[in-house]
């Protein structure tokens, strides 16, 4: 992967949007962190693409936690084994 082409770091994933089109969860992560950076990520990538990134990190993160509380309280959670 090329690091900072185009994407984003976060502290438990990376995003790179016009190279690789990928993902990466820092694997060593509490599952629930996963699935928060995952979303986050996610929602990095909507923003770069329709959004011409204006979304701040601030309503990014505040997005993918109240996604993730959301479908954990509907009882969907993503599989990390």
């Amino acid at each position: 992967m090329v690091k900072n082409l185009r994407g984003h770091r976060h502290e438990c994933g990376n995003v790179c949007y016009e190279i690789d089109r990928c993902i990466e969860i820092d694997p060593d992560s509490d599952d629930d962190i996963k699935s928060i950076t995952i979303l986050h990520e996610i929602i990095h990538a909507i923003d770069y693409v329709y959004l011409q990134q204006k979304l701040e990190e601030k309503t990014i993160d505040g997005l993918a936690t109240g996604l993730w509380q959301v479908l954990k309280q509907w009882g969907i959670d993503f599989d990390w084994e």
